[in-house]
């Protein structure tokens, strides 16, 4: 047998024969959000359960980052029993597109720990134990001394870590390393209602001691963090105390879901959830995200815009193990889809859906692959966690009667001109990035009209689908100055943007890049250079104009 530890973010093996001190069914590596369900929902269907987490609560992010409630996610399964236990009648939720009652984050960590027995708080991971190459115990430092606890079967909610002493491969953010901006939050009364803020605290991502302590104690000291006054109706009552961490690890499974699974609605033979939200990736820096996500994001602009997706089987197995699941942030998804996946109710999904999976599993003396899904089916159904959703794409605001409404893209020719001839050409731009080579001929007309916004989001639809004969259209674009389309008027749900506006001028810049277009090569170095006024701040043309002509030194 070995022992594997990480070493300077590489894992190093160690001869291991020492006796185990406990011997337990599921191992349930990690109390936090996802962990938290998992451990529940597994003593309450009868496994044997041992947790171990770091900090001396449970809950992880979901309580201590002070995450009450949230903008998106499918509120079904187990979590639906530990948050009515959590609620408490006499505050309102203050968010203004929710009408729900809060969730106590204290009362909440009391549910999750009523099935207390066996959770081990202020333990640390610091190795993996295996058998020729199978994970079969872990090492935790607890109470100042090595502990060697046997499984038969883990729960990965560790970021990643787990895995990755188990032998798996993973991912690491973006392609320049960065994963999404991690935040500091507190709850603060006002007016009589509890609501929540944040400050962004950027990337933490390859940062030293130093410089990791230095961000975080001078957010400390900053509104809405510390507020410049107090009183009865505005003070503070519950500060986050963990940082609020979007993205980690990923960890490459059986299947690893992307931004093409998520908008074009797969279905799997064998899901374990259903989920509802947005790309909500709250990075500045866009220009460095995939060219889906800014397609997304900033050319057709969906911010305001989210959707239903599925969750299968095969993306909680880690490949080059066998008894191991990963649940929480670090399951198998790409970086520009966990923005999506992230969610705290698809979190707290993941955990109760892995505990069944072992339930099954250890009942059929089976692989953790070879269970008989129809009973794993009919157990999530019956929970509530298995709720099918209407596939679509829907307004995330709620209507007046608390619904999300479903939104229709164009269906023909006469549809996509009408809403292309708009400020608002979002939809129809989509429905050009899912489905638009049947339109080609359309949008060659519709160059041709006198309607400068047609002509002008007909070329950024063509360019979409990578057809040259936007070229010269979309130069034009950018010849003269700037200009803006306010399309959103009041607070947006991000500090930065007061305001949602869009431009064809920065979709111009962003897409001549992608062609790398030599023509356009001078007009994008004087835009880079060009120092725009704070109205087009959140547009960042500079850095748009630097990223497009990198890709035409490039070519």
């Amino acid at each position: 047998m070995k022992l594997n530890r990480l070493c300077e973010n590489k894992t190093v093996s160690f001869e291991f024969n020492k006796p185990f001190d406990f011997s337990t069914t599921l191992l349930v590596a990690g109390m936090g959000t996802a962990g938290a369900l998992c451990f529940y929902t597994a003593k309450k269907i009868g496994l044997d359960v041992i947790g171990i987490e770091k900090s001396n609560f449970v809950g992880g992010t979901s309580v201590n980052a002070c995450v009450q409630s949230y903008y998106y996610g499918d509120l079904s399964g187990e979590l639906v029993n530990i948050n009515n236990n959590a609620k408490t009648k006499n505050i309102s939720q203050a968010f203004s597109h929710k009408n729900e009652i809060a969730v106590s984050l204290n009362q909440k960590t009391v549910a999750l720990e009523k099935w207390g027995e066996g959770i081990m708080l202020e333990s640390l991971l610091t190795g993996a134990v295996l058998d020729e190459n199978r994970l079969i115990g872990v090492e935790v430092f607890y109470k100042n001394k090595f502990l060697y606890i046997k499984a038969k079967y883990f729960a990965d909610n560790l970021d990643g870590l787990l895995s990755r002493l188990a032998g798996a491969e993973f991912f690491v953010g973006r392609a320049d390393k960065n994963t999404m901006n991690c935040s500091k939050t507190i709850s603060y009364l006002k007016d009589g209602k509890i609501n929540g803020e944040w400050n962004a605290l950027g990337f933490l991502d390859g940062l030293n001691d130093f410089e990791y302590s230095e961000k975080l104690l001078s957010n400390e000291i900053k509104p809405p963090i510390l507020l410049e006054k107090y009183s009865e109706n505005d003070r503070a009552v519950f500060e986050g105390t963990q940082i609020g961490k979007r993205e980690g690890i990923r960890i490459k499974t059986d299947y690893v879901i992307s931004f093409d699974d998520l908008v074009n609605f797969k279905t799997y033979e064998k899901p374990l959830f259903y989920g509802f939200s947005a790309f909500d990736n709250v990075n500045q820096d866009l220009e460095n995200e995939s060219d889906n996500l800014v397609d997304w994001i900033v050319i057709t602009y969906m911010r305001h815009s989210g959707f239903t997706f599925c969750v299968p089987l095969e993306s909680l197995l880690p490949k080059r193990t066998e008894n191991l699941l990963v649940i929480g942030k670090s399951l198998g998804v790409t970086h520009s889809a966990s923005s999506a996946i992230r969610m705290k109710a698809e979190m707290e999904k993941s955990g109760e859906a892995a505990a069944n999976i072992v339930k099954i599993a250890d009942e059929s003396g089976c692989g953790l692959r070879k269970i008989d899904y129809d009973i794993l089916k009919q157990r999530l159904i019956k929970s509530g966690c298995l709720n099918p959703l209407e596939k679509g794409f829907f307004k995330l605001r709620k209507d007046e009667n608390g619904n999300y409404k479903k939104i229709n893209l164009p269906k023909n020719a006469d549809e996509l001109k009408q809403i292309l001839s708009s400020k608002t050409p979002h939809y129809a731009l989509l429905e050009i990035k899912l489905d638009g080579e049947k339109f080609k001929n359309d949008l060659y007309e519709f160059l041709k009209s006198d309607n400068k916004i047609l002509k002008e989001n007909s070329a950024v639809a063509l360019a979409l689908l990578g057809d040259k004969k936007a070229l010269p259209y979309l130069r034009e674009i950018i010849k003269g100055e700037p200009e803006i389309v306010e399309i959103f008027n009041g607070a947006h749900y991000y500090g930065w943007l007061e305001k949602d506006i869009y431009s064809n001028f920065q979709k111009a810049i962003i897409l001549l890049g992608r062609f790398e277009d030599k023509e356009s090569q001078n007009r994008l170095e004087q835009i880079a250079k060009t120092n725009y006024s704070d109205e087009f701040f959140c547009l960042r043309l500079n850095q748009y104009a630097k990223s497009a002509l990198k890709r035409i030194k490039l070519q």
